[in-house]
């Protein structure tokens, strides 16, 4: 399709990782996960870089490990929830990347995301910091993206992986 990575961006439940990992194998390419990456550059959790060096450390370790992502080639980049907080991080995924924001409503990241789901990420304590944070977050993710893809209850990563693939056909000239 395009020697650009695809950067898919999001809220947490966002379905990013299931469907980056099915959509990297469509395209025989290369999947990564900047949270695992973050994780094992720092060689603890999320939650612990949260707890125990705050979220301005992990920030930083978040643009650190997305650069060095971006810098690789024809790869699909499943991204944190917060990527896009950062303007430098958002000027990087648009430049470097096709930008695709993995949209889903309020509900469906609700029933995505269990209670144990919700404990390994910090900023997701209950419904109402989920939905506060999606209020926050929303017009970036649709000022960052390419491409916006809705879901429903109904698709599976395999069917938003298609969507992204017939969307991204539509902005990408040869």
């Amino acid at each position: 399709m395009s020697q650009k990575n695809i950067i898919l961006i999001g809220m947490a439940g966002g379905g990013k990782s299931s469907a980056g990992k099915v959509l990297a194998q469509r395209l025989q390419c290369a999947h990564i996960e900047t949270d695992e990456r973050i994780a094992q550059m720092a060689q603890k959790t999320i939650a612990e870089i949260f707890t125990e060096d705050g979220e301005e450390k992990f920030r930083t370790l978040e643009s650190k490990v997305l650069n060095a992502a971006l810098s690789e080639e024809n790869s699909v980049i499943s991204t944190g929830g917060g990527v896009i907080l950062s303007e430098v991080n958002c000027h990087q995924i648009r430049k470097l990347g096709w930008a695709v924001y993995l949209a889903a409503p309020l509900w469906l990241l609700q029933k995505r995301l269990t209670a144990a789901e919700s404990a390994k990420r910090p900023l997701l304590k209950n419904a109402s910091a989920l939905s506060k944070l999606l209020q926050q977050r929303e017009t970036l993710y649709q000022k960052t993206a390419h491409l916006a893809i809705a879901q429903t209850d109904e698709e599976s990563p395999l069917d938003i992986a298609k969507k992204i693939q017939a969307g991204l056909k539509h902005i990408i000239t040869p």
